[in-house]
């Protein structure tokens, strides 16, 4: 098994795609209603654009793994590697802004597992500012995704949702509007 990048050019490009993981706040639920599957994205997003890591382990399923599809290629990533990698972005000190988007479109869907929600067609951009005369050698990194998040109710209680999987796509898996 070889070493995680911690920081510079390598540990950014790993970072940025695991941390397509997406998302900016999804309103809150209409009063009287129970949020459903999409609520998850508001959590999401609350932890990239506030840089706190360790709400991932509120949401993230004790089973939960990325893939990431780059025909003719596909990666498998687990909780504790996405953890860490997520935490060395966010933690990095010449990384002075992280902003996470989404764009209206995504369809939630039932998944033929009972208790499992997709949500598709998540397409996502992240941000990510840095210091004046960082490593990393330009100013800014911004990259747009398209990704499915399973996901199905909490069991450990911390949130009404967590994500079983997600798939990030790159060049295929969106449909074109």
């Amino acid at each position: 098994m070889s070493a995680r990048p911690r920081n510079g050019v390598a540990a950014l490009t790993l970072a940025c795609a695991l941390g397509i993981l997406l998302l900016a706040c999804t309103p809150p639920p209409a009063a009287g209603l129970s949020p459903g599957p999409a609520s998850i994205l508001g959590r999401y997003a609350h932890t990239y654009n506030a840089r706190v890591p360790e709400m991932l382990d509120g949401f993230l399923a004790a089973d939960y793994e990325t893939v990431i599809v780059k025909p003719p290629q596909v990666m498998f990533m687990d909780r504790a590697t996405v953890i860490e990698s997520v935490t060395n972005m966010l933690e990095d000190e010449e990384t002075t802004k992280v902003t996470i988007t989404f764009e209206p479109g995504y369809n939630v869907v039932e998944d033929d597992t009972k208790g499992v929600w997709r949500i598709e067609n998540l397409r996502s951009t992240l941000r990510l500012e840095f210091a004046e005369g960082s490593s990393k050698g330009v100013p800014e990194y911004e990259m747009t995704t398209c990704s499915t998040l399973y996901v199905c109710e909490s069991t450990t209680g911390e949130a009404t949702f967590e994500i079983l999987r997600e798939v990030i796509f790159e060049g295929v898996g969106c449909e074109d509007e």
